[in-house]
């Protein structure tokens, strides 16, 4: 790269510039040759280049050579000691890096501080806080590093009652306390944190502006934001990307709009908006655009391509891009894991450099061959890995628990090193979601304790399972409730068919003072729809349009839904017609909702003007057309059109709901046998659906007066429940009809 001539014929603080920009962009190579010519040059032996040296091989992760550099100093000083010792408790050597503290001189508070925070960031708790114990005189920096380390941990009562015993304070130490419990979802706390600061610089007003922002508060958000006396770039980027994130794309533009000078990560910011709320074409015109672009933004980039199932765009944009980071690799090799192309995914982690693939990219592999099912290969990696981190155990234990193993799953999880709150959770939602809700509580019992997301998940395992009184006690008994824990309380009502207490809760939420957001929203909405409360709906959509939350596609799809199952067809159409864009699911909304009601030819205009804009349709989509068909009686759309288009051109395989639909269609017509064929043609059916198919079977007999037919499928829906009155009822109002009574006095 450069001449021995080039380093004989500088100057140091030339060679400085020189050394720094190989640490910067982590260029062991070129690091490596500018070294040799240091040795050989007249500069060899300064120490202040050697440290430089020393500092560049710690970021580019070479240890033996940061060693051989410091060994090579005859009289190194505190900042040489300290060199050394960061380079290798960053790089995961933490004994070495204890060996190296415990020789050293006199360790100042920078040797301690770093020691500290390198423990913590590993997991090692016990050791950080031994080694603060231990520290002569901890300054403010190294009492902010141990909170820190505690509250990143989850451990927040500890991380408090450390911050309240320092002696002194700085804005940092505030802002990380805050920061804290914006993570833990107690924005509450974190507001009255920062309401005691009595000195506020524009990192802690973004501290707080991140905490409303990262946890949906967005009105607050914005409030703090108009109030802030003084606002930088992070303070916009931060409203971005929360605009973003709730997919308010107009309103993340118009706020870029109005920064007085976007920079880098501004500019990624909006592309990141686009790109996460299905505008591809929009993110893909603005990176374009862009007056500079760094690593970051490719990577969001690359990150939306592969979102959207993309990856010959991503591939080329990664061929294009001039510096690859951790981050690069991990997004390729999940987006062609995702994309089924895991062999793809192994030639990019394959064709890493030993220093490129670090433990990200070789978590990246494991989850990847864990989403394509390959449990063996993803455990050969894990196998194989000499150096893991808590996300690598946790990666593993989610591909053993998604892929049926939970056994192993369990087996791993009781063999890891250092269990975070995280991986207790994982392991928690994976015996829930696999229906085993007693092993599922065991688990949350058998924690070290609970923050808000374990409560959280235990709460939504209870409510899975349908276990809604369980649901409500873990609610009533948690101490902190984030927006999450009301919306998952909410959702578990809703969920189990108690509507109205879904909408009591969602007043008492309201009265209690917790903002609730879009999600909030859109479950209130559904329950609405569900138990046809019109009244509390249209009040909800009103507090919608007063927030200007009604561009959202979510809550937009929630209101045609909701104003479609209480019958008001023109609003719910003049909704849907509104919606600047529109998803699988406004159509299914929409469509479903002039089927429920009968106005079939409606609902088949609207599946038409769905194909012609190209619309993806899915199982939902064909529900809702053989609904519109059944009530309609259409049947040679429906059983010989519709169906077939299905199966045929779609390839969707049909669905319990299909086949009752075609049962519907078809005993309404007095294809009767066929209807009965039907039914038997279903593969997978659940007692209640079994139920559901026969009683429309049954409908069908009594509209055409097939009353033995009739007889026997009663006799089935008895006996899949012989303690449901309905059966009964139906065989009672079947021997009082005029036809019966008539066709048995003809018989007699």
């Amino acid at each position: 790269m450069w001449s021995l001539a080039s380093i004989d014929g500088l100057d140091a603080s030339a060679c400085a510039e020189k050394i720094r920009a190989c640490g910067n962009t982590k260029d062991l190579r070129a690091g490596k040759r500018l070294h040799e010519q240091f040795l050989a040059s007249e500069h060899t032996g300064d120490r202040f280049l050697s440290n430089l040296f020393l500092e560049m091989f710690g970021k580019c992760g070479s240890v033996d050579d940061a060693r051989r550099v410091f060994d090579g100093i005859s009289r190194p000083n505190a900042y040489s000691w300290n060199l050394v010792i960061s380079a290798y408790a960053k790089n995961g050597h933490l004994d070495d890096a204890k060996t190296m503290f415990e020789k050293m001189p006199r360790p100042n508070s920078v040797t301690w501080n770093c020691l500290i925070t390198s423990y913590a960031s590993n997991g090692n708790l016990e050791d950080a806080r031994t080694l603060f114990d231990a520290m002569p005189d901890p300054t403010v920096v190294s009492w902010t590093a141990i909170v820190a380390a505690y509250a990143q941990k989850g451990h927040l009562r500890e991380a408090r009652k450390l911050f309240d015993k320092m002696p002194d304070r700085n804005e940092f130490s505030w802002t990380v306390m805050i920061t804290a419990y914006s993570q833990n979802q107690d924005v509450r706390e974190a507001k009255a944190l920062f309401d005691k600061m009595t000195r506020k610089n524009v990192v802690a007003w973004n501290a707080m502006l991140a905490a409303y922002a990262s946890n949906g508060i967005l009105e607050e958000a914005k409030a703090l934001f108009d109030n802030m006396p003084g606002k930088d770039e992070a303070s916009y980027n931060a409203l971005v990307t929360a605009y973003a994130k709730r997919g308010s794309v107009v309103e993340a533009k118009n706020l870029f709009d109005q920064i007085p000078n976007p920079n880098v990560v501004s500019w990624t910011a909006l592309v990141t908006a686009y790109a996460q709320n299905g505008h591809l074409a929009r993110a893909t015109s603005l990176f374009a655009k862009m007056p500079e672009r760094n690593t970051v933004t490719c990577n969001a980039m690359l990150a939306a391509y592969a979102s959207h199932g993309d990856m010959d765009a991503a591939r080329e944009l990664y061929d294009r891009m001039d510096e690859r980071d951790a981050v690069t690799w991990s997004t390729m090799i999940s987006g062609y894991a995702r994309a089924w192309d895991v062999r793809e995914a192994r030639k990019i982690f394959d064709g890493l450099g030993k220093r490129q693939r670090d433990v990200t990219a070789w978590n990246a592999m494991i989850t990847g061959y864990g989403l394509n099912g390959d449990v063996d290969e993803a455990r050969q990696l894990f196998d194989e890995m000499t150096r893991r981190d808590g996300v690598t155990w946790n990666a593993m234990v989610t591909v053993y628990a998604q892929n049926g193993h939970l056994l192993a799953a369990k087996v791993l999880f009781d063999s890891m090193p250092y269990k975070s709150l995280l991986s207790w959770t994982n392991l928690l939602v994976a015996y829930a979601e696999s229906g085993h809700i007693d092993e599922a509580r065991r688990i949350f019992d058998g924690m070290p304790r609970w923050d808000v997301v374990a409560r959280n998940a235990m709460l939504s395992a209870y409510a899975q399972a349908g276990y809604v009184a369980d649901a409500r006690r873990m609610f009533d008994d948690m101490p902190i409730r984030s927006a999450v824990t009301w919306n998952a309380m909410i959702a578990a009502y809703g969920q189990n068919g108690v509507g109205g207490e879904a909408i009591r809760l969602f007043q008492e939420m309201d009265v209690e003072g917790i903002p609730a957001d879009d999600i909030t929203f859109v479950s209130v909405i559904d329950v609405c729809g569900s138990v046809a409360d019109l009244r509390v709906g249209e009040l909800v959509h009103e507090e919608v349009v007063a927030r200007g939350l009604e561009t959202e596609m979510a809550l937009g799809n929630a209101l045609v839904t909701m104003y479609g199952r209480c019958g008001v067809l023109d609003t719910a159409r003049l909704l849907f017609d509104e919606m600047a864009g529109k998803d699988t699911w406004t159509w299914n909304s929409m469509i479903t909702a002039y089927a429920q009601a009968g106005r079939e030819v409606q609902s088949l205009e609207l599946w038409r003007a769905m194909q012609l804009q190209g619309v993806d349709v899915d199982e939902v989509t064909f529900v809702g057309i053989l609904s519109a068909c059944s009530h309609g009686g259409i049947l040679e759309h429906c059983g010989i059109c519709y169906f077939g288009t299905m199966l045929g051109d779609y390839g969707i395989t049909p669905i319990v709901d299909h086949y009752i639909c075609m049962v519907d269609v078809l005993g309404r017509v007095g294809k009767l046998d066929d209807a009965e064929k039907t039914i038997e043609l279903v593969p997978k059916y659940t007692p209640d659906t079994k139920l559901v198919a026969w009683t429309t079977l049954l409908n069908g007999c009594r509209m055409h007066h097939d009353f033995n037919r009739g007889m026997r499928v009663i006799k089935e829906m008895i006996q899949l429940d012989v303690n449901n009155a309905s059966p009964y009822v139906m065989l009672s109002n079947m021997y009082l009809t005029p036809d019966f009574c008539a066709a048995q006095t003809s018989t007699s």
